[in-house]
């Protein structure tokens, strides 16, 4: 990854692995992720299907945008090989950074059980 995003920066002065794809890759992963199961559980009960499809949709116009502009920065072989290979890697971190965040609001939120005292049942 290091010498591919060096290789990279040296011939096109441009970086696929920074801070803003990896948050565009996991806020569109995101989209996908919710948006299949929306879809899915929609056409389960009978329901209307069209949110999840919106957020299928947006979920791949901004992987198509992520595409689209690491080839406009480099070549277009280099452009969609890096970015599959970029999707591929920073999609699997979106996942694991998103449970490690889970993780450390859970383990620093201090909740305390609650008890109610004047209950009339």
């Amino acid at each position: 990854m290091e010498k591919f995003d060096g290789y990279v920066y040296r011939t096109y002065r441009y970086k696929f692995f920074d801070w803003s794809n990896y948050l565009l890759i996991g806020l569109c992963d995101g989209l996908l992720y919710f948006g299949i199961r929306w879809f899915l559980s929609a056409q389960e009960s009978g329901g209307d299907i069209l949110n999840g499809i919106l957020l299928i949709t947006f979920g791949m116009i901004g992987l198509g945008w992520i595409i689209y502009h690491n080839c406009k920065k480099s070549s277009w072989t280099i452009g969609l090989l890096g970015s599959l290979f970029q999707i591929g890697i920073l999609s699997v971190l979106a996942v694991v950074g998103a449970l490690i965040v889970l993780g450390l609001l859970a383990l620093f939120s201090e909740s305390k059980p609650t008890y109610c005292i004047n209950s009339h049942d």
